[in-house]
């Protein structure tokens, strides 16, 4: 036992960097930056905070001895059924986000099984907060937001269709009491529709990926 304690104590003392042949770069570009839970998207500075542990110096980078941010904007808690919107074209709306308002954005997923993920923000009071704004508003969180939405399932299975209507109101419940409505084809051979609304875009959204997956149960 005196041996294996010995060993454990030689192995803390040992740098990550050097167990593994590899040491952490001092230096990184502009633009986006891979991490172990996603993309930091938005410009790197300069130098890493000297204050900031060094797992976390890639979420809150910053100048050398400089303090932690005191008003940075809260995490963005986005629904699962909204993530892809965040995935498109390559990450085109955290981009997008980061490029008006100067913030940084990192979207992590550690918590997509309890049904949402989380977008991370860094840089100061203000471009955090207005980058958490328009990223609310362009994905329809904001308490303002209210859409009816018609949506094509893409299927023209009637017995598919039938089987879909005892499981509405389960799903309306879910998404607290959401108005849903199935539709008939207007035309013979176009497929079945579903409207959906009013309610927040981002409530809707998820209603219909709900909807789209039980049908292809």
């Amino acid at each position: 036992f005196a041996a294996l304690r010995g060993f454990g104590e030689e192995v803390s003392r040992t740098p990550f960097a050097a167990m593994y042949g590899r040491e952490r770069s001092p230096h990184r570009g502009a633009g986006s930056r891979k991490t172990l839970a996603g993309t930091m998207i938005g410009a790197a500075p300069q130098a890493a905070r000297a204050d900031v542990p060094d797992w976390l110096q890639d979420l809150f980078p910053g100048q050398a001895g400089a303090s932690l941010p005191t008003a940075v904007a809260k995490p963005l808690e986005v629904p699962q059924g909204l993530v892809n919107q965040l995935q498109m074209n390559n990450e085109e709306m955290l981009k997008s986000v980061a490029a008006e308002t100067g913030a940084q954005l990192i979207l992590r997923q550690d918590t997509r099984n309890f049904g949402y993920s989380l977008v991370l923000f860094s840089g100061s009071s203000a471009a955090t907060n207005t980058a958490k704004e328009r990223l609310q508003a362009k994905l329809g969180l904001t308490k303002s937001a209210s859409i009816i939405k018609s949506v094509d399932l893409l299927s023209r299975n009637s017995t598919a269709f039938a089987a879909l209507r005892p499981h509405v109101a389960t799903i309306s419940a879910k998404y607290q009491m959401m108005p849903i409505q199935l539709l008939a084809p207007a035309v013979v051979g176009a497929p079945f529709q579903a409207k959906i609304g009013p309610g927040p875009l981002s409530t809707v959204s998820m209603v219909e990926s709900a909807l789209r997956r039980q049908l292809r149960e």
